[in-house]
């Protein structure tokens, strides 16, 4: 019989979880993971206006007090992964204690946002109204919810832009697309499955920045692991985006790209992906997670059967970017976590590049701060013309090759059209990369200022808490 392991923190109960090195009981374990992003809410002064129930004091009365709490709301992106979900429990948990401490007063509330396609709408609901009823009940005062179309930002846009990437010195310009188009149409001329999830990541990430600039939200609690944030960091330098990892994991300062007007939180950070699916489980959190199976690394007691793996194995050749580094994490996380660690640590003393740019200029796809002249760079590395035509047999092959490539003469006529009617168009270099991989270098979106977002985005607004 094998012998039964206790607990290292409170000496007392049976453990249940290995984890650093260290073995934890269930209550133990929560209490363990909880306080790392408890941390991250009061990381200064201004996360600390934003969670701490405030009262009156030098600066303010008590009335200024009362209506500082009831402004002080965080955007929660919601996928209903193990990690956005487990976040939200915790705040749920944080709500619950300001309840019962301050005599039925908090400090803030929260704004879910759910971005979803039309097939996942009824599953998601479906886990949403199971969450609100059992986990959450006694907080729904506090807490909110809003469902987005992911594909309503092409088919709500006003205005619509053709996009071409010249193939030989890679600068774009841009033209209106007068036609339909939608979310699901681009995705269909993508490439490969990473231009996919970049687009995608792309569209989401801007939904949910464009959402918390409109409706005031003091900052947006994003719901990345330690894990995922050290995957983001590793696949942006793959990508050729290396240059947005400071913004993107920048806490400090407020959101330049979308109105300055809040800030960007990662209160997992410090929590390591099997870790939160080990909290989910602990915390019964596992039937409402949607489209992911929970690791049970970490766990004593297995959740699947020895060999019985609920990930069905891919051949690298299927796998995104995201998925290649995210399953090299996986495989190093139990026995060498410090990697992952150390990445999201270097990932985090990066500076904002200078901009070597006579002005300031943004991406038009991925909005982007633009640092550097992609295109001249490029055409100083890359060799785009190939050897002159020589002989007669040459100059029939080439012949025969132009009359059979329909697709040359396409892209010829589109660059002519596109070039003779459109403004220039700024592309950062992570985009050129993906524009060069699609058909005829050419991309259909949405034109995305603020203020045609803030009007757009009146319309995403499905579902609020009130209707279930």
């Amino acid at each position: 019989m094998a012998e039964v392991q206790l607990c290292r923190r409170c000496k007392q109960n049976v453990a249940s979880v290995v984890s650093r090195q260290d073995s934890f009981c269930n209550e133990c374990f929560v209490r363990f993971v909880s306080l790392k992003p408890r941390k991250q809410l009061v990381l200064d002064g201004y996360y600390q206006d934003i969670f701490k129930v405030l009262y009156a004091d030098k600066q303010r009365s008590a009335e200024e007090a009362d209506s500082e709490n009831g402004r002080s709301t965080v955007l929660v992106p919601l996928s209903l992964g193990s990690s956005s979900l487990a976040m939200l429990h915790i705040l749920d948990r944080v709500l619950a204690e300001q309840k019962e401490m301050h005599r039925g007063k908090v400090g803030f509330r929260v704004h879910v946002l759910v971005c979803y396609f039309a097939g996942e709408l009824y599953d998601m609901v479906y886990r949403l109204n199971r969450l609100k009823q059992e986990k959450l009940s006694d907080n729904l005062d506090c807490i909110s919810f809003s469902l987005l179309d992911v594909n309503q930002f092409f088919t709500h846009a006003d205005e619509m832009h053709s996009i071409l990437l010249d193939y030989e010195d890679y600068t774009a310009k841009c033209v209106e697309h007068r036609s339909t188009y939608s979310l699901t149409d681009l995705l269909s001329v993508c490439p490969n499955k990473s231009s996919c999830e970049d687009v995608i990541g792309m569209v989401r990430t801007h939904l949910i920045k464009s959402y918390a600039c409109q409706r005031g939200m003091k900052a947006i609690l994003w719901g990345h692991s330690m894990t995922r944030v050290a995957d983001e960091i590793i696949s942006l330098v793959v990508k050729g985006r290396g240059s947005e990892i400071a913004t993107k994991l920048n806490t400090t300062d407020m959101d330049s790209e979308f109105g300055s007007t809040f800030k960007n939180l990662y209160p997992l950070k410090d929590v390591l992906l099997s870790e939160v699916d080990a909290y989910c489980h602990i915390s019964g959190l596992g039937p409402y997670i949607y489209n992911y199976d929970l690791q049970d690394t970490l766990l004593i007691t297995k959740l699947y059967e020895h060999g019985d793996n609920p990930k069905p194995v891919k051949m690298a050749k299927n796998l995104t970017i995201n998925e290649l580094v995210r399953q090299y994490f996986d495989s190093i996380e139990s026995d060498y976590s410090n990697v992952i660690s150390t990445v999201v640590k270097t990932g985090g003393k990066f500076d904002k590049p200078v901009n070597m740019l006579s002005e300031d200029s943004r991406c038009i796809l991925c909005h982007s701060n633009v640092h550097v002249d992609g295109p001249s760079w490029l055409k100083a590395i890359t060799v785009n013309k190939g050897h002159p035509v020589e002989t007669q047999e040459e100059e029939e092959l080439l012949q025969m090759w132009e009359s059979q490539l329909g697709e040359q003469s396409a892209n010829l006529n589109l660059k002519a059209q596109i070039w003779c009617a459109g403004k220039d168009a700024q592309l950062c270099y992570g985009c050129i990369v993906i524009l060069n991989g699609f058909k005829n270098r050419n991309i259909i979106w949405p034109a995305t200022g603020e203020q045609e977002l803030a009007e757009i985005l009146e319309e995403f607004v499905l579902t609020d808490n009130d209707e279930g």
